[in-house]
């Protein structure tokens, strides 16, 4: 009798293991793959949680002549208008979930009513360097060498750009800095899109003397009407228009 219990014993015990060793299996296996659809799900919540801002701490400005539209007279003319040289910018990013990229992301500069078509460019992003690559070289990196917004502290970049090389000159004002980037949901990517459309104010004063480039040297994109109207030509320090 002691023997067919100990029997008894030994099998439910040896059950026992089996059935532990079968939960723990289970509890640790991997998760099925997401579906396009539930990655592009995941990729949209953690987008929805970044918020990026823009500060300029420094700019420089020049003056040069673009083409105003008084329809009312029917005429056609140039005028003097200020444009940006060089802009000192501080990019603050947030994120409430960390968010890796396939590539780094783009920072794209563009300036008021901007028509990069009129000057013969196809992108209306200002610049002589590549305002994302001086960004995206100051971002943290994940465990596999990706760029990535890191949920916790905000992440501050700086940059001081130039204008120049073929894209758009644009007068201050009320300009944007829009960021684009692929997310990784699963270390897979999901699409490149825009990640956020910040606006933000470049300052101009209406007693500064301003050195005068040549119209030759300047692609100003589009009609300055409404640049025109509301800020009026600037002083000229020289030469002289």
């Amino acid at each position: 009798m002691a023997g067919r219990r100990g029997l008894l014993i030994a099998a439910v015990i040896g059950s026992l293991g089996v059935l532990a060793v079968g939960l723990v299996l289970w509890a640790t296996r991997a998760p099925p793959p997401r579906s396009a659809e539930e990655r592009e799900a995941a990729a949209a919540q953690l987008l929805s949680g970044i918020r990026i801002s823009t500060h300029v701490s420094g700019s420089a400005l020049s003056a040069s002549k673009a083409l105003v539209d008084f329809l009312a007279e029917n005429d056609v003319r140039l005028v003097v208008v200020r444009v940006v040289d060089e802009l000192t910018l501080e990019v603050q990013i947030e994120a409430s979930r960390s968010v890796a990229f396939k590539d780094s992301p783009t920072f794209c500069l563009i300036g008021p009513f901007a028509a990069p078509d009129d000057a013969g460019y196809s992108s209306p992003c200002w610049g002589a360097q590549d305002t994302g690559t001086l960004f995206a070289a100051q971002l943290p990196a994940d465990d596999a060498g990706h760029r990535s917004f890191p949920a916790g502290e905000p992440i501050v970049v700086y940059a001081t750009v130039q204008s120049g090389g073929p894209r758009c000159d644009y007068p201050p004002g009320r300009w944007l800095l829009r960021v684009e980037a692929d997310p990784l949901v699963d270390g897979l990517p999901t699409g490149a899109r825009q990640l956020a459309e910040v606006g933000f104010d470049v300052p101009w004063s209406r007693t500064d003397r301003l050195p005068f480039l040549p119209v030759s040297t300047v692609a100003y994109c589009g009609l300055a009407n409404t640049v025109y109207r509301e800020q009026g030509e600037p002083a000229i320090a020289s030469p002289s228009p």
